[in-house]
């Protein structure tokens, strides 16, 4: 069986864990149970390096890289967060259109996050809005975006342990 590693109060008297992994085993001594055994998928990993004042150059393990700069017109470490919601959460929607043989005519997503005052500084809700052109019917767009939203994009479903996340689609016209 998994559990969590276990967690004791700190010395400021808040809860607080090990970032240790999740302790698991296959069950009874020999016998054979890969369906307790958590599977997980290769590590996604960026290098982000500082390049002065508040520019910062993060790059994938595939080459690919994305300037961020804080105060100035490009993205902010924080557009980017919002912008890898998007991302994912569209190519989630996308996945599931492709899934039932639909091709979207348009496919947009806006991200919009309230962030708390003061601190910690944290994001309370994100919410999500779909533009979309496509022939699938109400119901069934209803369930590919929260079947996308709630167990395909990855993004969508940590932010969702985190902050209140919720999303919305709008029909609009084929491009």
């Amino acid at each position: 069986s998994c559990k969590p590693p276990a967690c004791s109060p700190n010395k400021a008297g808040g809860g607080g864990c090990s970032p240790s992994p999740l302790s698991c085993s296959t069950g009874p001594a020999g016998a054979e149970n890969d369906a307790m055994v958590p599977q997980y998928l290769p590590p996604d990993v960026v290098n982000v390096r500082w390049e002065g004042t508040k520019k910062f150059r993060v790059e994938n393990a595939r080459g690919g890289i994305l300037l961020l700069e804080e105060g100035s017109d490009q993205c902010s470490p924080c557009d980017a967060f919002m912008a890898a919601l998007g991302g994912c959460a569209n190519l989630a929607v996308l996945g599931q259109l492709q899934k039932n043989r639909i091709t979207p005519g348009a496919l947009a997503v806006k991200v919009s996050g309230i962030r708390k005052a003061g601190q910690p500084s944290a994001y309370e809700k994100i919410h999500v809005t779909f533009s979309i052109a496509c022939d699938a019917d109400d119901a069934a767009l209803d369930a590919m975006i929260e079947q996308a939203m709630t167990a395909l994009c990855p993004v969508a479903v940590t932010l969702g342990r985190a902050a209140e996340v919720t999303w919305e689609y709008r029909r609009v016209k084929a491009e």
